[in-house]
């Protein structure tokens, strides 16, 4: 079985009930079996992904895809009962990318026989063309050319089926392309191009090549794992007497930098802007290349300090490019140094630790060789088992620095004014550390770690996203008035209980206090704006008792079971209610506005509200929208159409409706307690 996962944007660009028909098709066309032929396992997984999709709580959709064995996928896929054909575009996609995780070499190659698509080779940007590809216009036509396997490839131009005698009046053309990986050893890198040349080569493939690393620069450069196309032409032989032309053969490529950048830091992007290539020939001709037409670098982790080799392949001759990235602007083009423990960086400031080699477990890093150490870089001390570290001069710790390492206890940075993405995530075992200067943090930076409280820096305005997500120990929050709380930030924390300084809050992302059922707040946010998707869901203890009147945006299940909100009054900036937004709060009062278009599925489910006024405006309630169990009486102002389950019916409800309209007809047909209006 794979779980084939997409997210929200994805969902957006399909519709759901697409996704729903393919998996109850699926189990229609199981179970219409004889008894003994259906696969029950196959069935309870199609209702298992039904059960995903509708109570997934980020919405985003999680369809669950079994993997036969291979015999079993090739009937499904070879269409001999037509089970693939029948599919739609997005079930035949889900099954496609079902095998394109598996990564299955079976699998693949049978597809790659029964459907002429190699889902290996083009996986990545290449197999969304092969799902339209299979979509769009059901199974390949005869006359279309299959996707060969990516090694041994071999392509003929201009062959016919006949065999047909070369005489001295024909010429044909056959061309061979052999495709394999770049070298994994090549020498180190120099400015100056190697002068390789191959007298039967004739690059012309625009094939990227992967990012080399530079621990691979100690080794020579072996020509023959070069991609390259050869062409061989059959010509009529020369008389005698008459002399055969020389041939034009390339002897180098040349490069110049005008303008070429060297020099980067952390996530700028490779740029090959100032890099021009030429091609020196035997004849003395020159001709600029395209870069287009080589084999080039493009793959480099840009977040690290590193040093790195590009290279720039055309026709086996070479062009190495050495660059460096650099955590900062102050360490841009600076040098390495190191000792048994550690690589750093050496500026003005001091030391960036950029690498830790040794073994220690409790680290000072006052100094390092003398210069005091200034930075932690990105990701030096990453999944190592170190578990204490004094570092009383350090102002920057970089991204992933201490990221998942899991015995890590106590860190001294009381000075650090930086911490970067993902820092600390996964420490733990952290539970405290001096971090009182800091004016900046990273998304994510103590995620899943052990702390225990947080004080967001008071010129802080936003609290970056998942800042302290799944912290189970987080008792106390100190917010210093920030007035945006980023998707995530707080998301089940479930020992939170006290949060201070939330009367500035403006602006509360998606899931961003999500499941934090004991956290209660010093006082309510009255200046608040929008509340994302179940941002403040299951929030059962915070003091929100009214839905503040500056509210102009509601996500999906925003305020679910925020049990102490009674009161909320819907402002004209809001056409839809969405689904779950006030599900299971204890409201006893709802005003909604004048231009309310629609009341979505559960958005007032489990409420405790007696009196409810439906605007003309508000044309519809879906399923569960007013699903109140209290003795509740609604009144219809216009022709609002209510599914089947839009309302809890009993005895106590009432209706009192405009005469000849859809409120009553539901009324007559439900035998529910009505009057109506002028």
């Amino acid at each position: 079985m794979q779980r084939i996962t997409l997210d929200k944007s994805s969902v957006d660009s399909m519709y759901s009930e697409d996704i729903i028909s393919v998996l109850q098709n699926m189990i229609s066309d199981e179970l219409s079996k004889d008894d003994d032929k259906v696969n029950t396992d196959f069935v309870d997984e199609c209702v298992n992904a039904l059960l995903e999709i509708e109570q997934d709580r980020d919405k985003a959709f999680v369809a669950l895809v079994p993997l036969f064995s291979d015999e079993e996928f090739l009937r499904i896929v070879s269409g001999k009962k037509g089970y693939f054909k029948r599919l739609n575009k997005f079930g035949r996609a889900a099954v496609i990318a079902a095998v394109v995780a598996a990564s299955t070499f079976t699998v693949n190659a049978a597809v790659a026989e029964i459907t002429g698509v190699n889902l290996l080779k083009e996986a990545g940007v290449k197999i969304q063309r092969s799902i339209e590809s299979l979509t769009d216009g059901g199974e390949k036509k005869e006359s279309e050319s299959p996707i060969l396997p990516v090694d041994n490839e071999v392509k003929t131009s201009e062959m016919t089926d006949e065999t047909t005698d070369v005489t001295e009046t024909e010429e044909k053309t056959a061309t061979v392309r052999v495709a394999s990986a770049l070298p994994k050893k090549i020498s180190p890198a120099s400015y100056t191009p190697e002068n390789e040349t191959d007298s039967t080569s004739n690059r012309n493939s625009t094939t990227q090549s992967e990012g080399i690393d530079r621990d691979y620069d100690d080794e020579p450069f072996d020509e023959e794992t070069t991609s390259r196309e050869t062409t061989t032409k059959v010509t009529p032989a020369i008389p005698d007497g008459e002399s055969k032309p020389a041939k034009v053969t390339l002897d180098s490529l040349e490069a110049s930098f005008d303008g070429f950048k060297f020099d980067y830091i952390y996530g700028e992007e490779l740029s090959y802007d100032g890099l021009t290539l030429t091609a020196v020939y035997s004849n003395e001709t020159r001709k600029v290349i395209p870069l287009s037409e080589c084999d080039y670098t493009t793959s480099l982790n840009m977040n690290i300090t590193a040093d790195y080799t590009l290279r720039v392949i055309y026709n086996s001759c070479v062009v190495k490019i050495p660059i460096t990235v650099r955590p900062d602007e102050e360490t841009r083009g600076s040098t390495n140094h190191s000792n048994d423990d550690f690589e750093y960086l050496v500026t003005d400031s001091g030391a960036f630790i950029t690498k830790y080699k040794g073994s220690a477990e409790n680290l000072n890093l006052a100094k390092v060789d003398g210069s005091k150490v200034y930075a932690i870089c990105a990701g030096v001390f990453e999944n190592s088992n170190i578990k204490t570290v004094s570092a009383p001069n350090v102002k920057k710790v970089f991204n992933n620095a201490f990221k998942n390492a899991k015995s890590l206890e106590s860190v001294g940075i009381e000075n650090a004014t930086y911490i970067g993405d993902s820092a600390f995530e996964g420490c733990e075992k952290l539970s405290s550390m001096g971090t009182s200067n800091a004016q900046t943090l990273g998304k994510a930076a103590y995620k899943n770690s052990g702390i225990t409280s947080i004080n967001i820096p008071s010129g802080m305005n936003s609290v970056p996203e998942a800042l302290c997500e799944g912290c189970t120990s987080l008792e106390s929050v100190n917010l210093s008035n920030a007035e945006i709380i980023e998707n995530s930030a707080f998301e089940d924390c479930t020992a939170l209980v006290d949060i201070t300084g939330m009367g500035g809050v403006k602006k509360i992302g998606s899931f961003a206090f999500y499941g934090d059922e004991s956290a209660e707040i010093d006082e309510a946010p009255a200046q608040l704006e929008s509340v994302g998707d179940n941002g403040l869901a299951y929030c059962k203890k915070m003091a929100l008792k009214a839905l503040p009147s500056t509210v102009r945006e509601i996500g999906e299940y925003a305020f679910m079971y925020v049990t102490k909100m009674e009161s909320a009054n819907i402002q004209n900036s809001i056409t839809v209610i969405p689904a779950g937004a006030f599900w299971g709060t204890h409201l006893k009062t709802l005003t909604l506005p004048d231009g309310l278009k629609s009341i979505e599925q559960a958005a007032f489910m489990s409420t405790v509200i007696t009196k409810v006024t439906i605007p003309a405006s508000v044309e519809r309630i879906e399923s569960k929208g007013l699903y109140s169990l209290s003795r509740l009486t609604v009144t219809f102002e216009g022709d609002t159409q209510l599914e089947e389950d839009s309302l809890y019916i009993n005895r106590y409800l009432k209706f009192i409706v405009k005469a000849n309209t859809k409120p009553e007809e539901f009324a007559i047909e439900n035998e529910i307690d009505y009057e109506t209006s002028n």
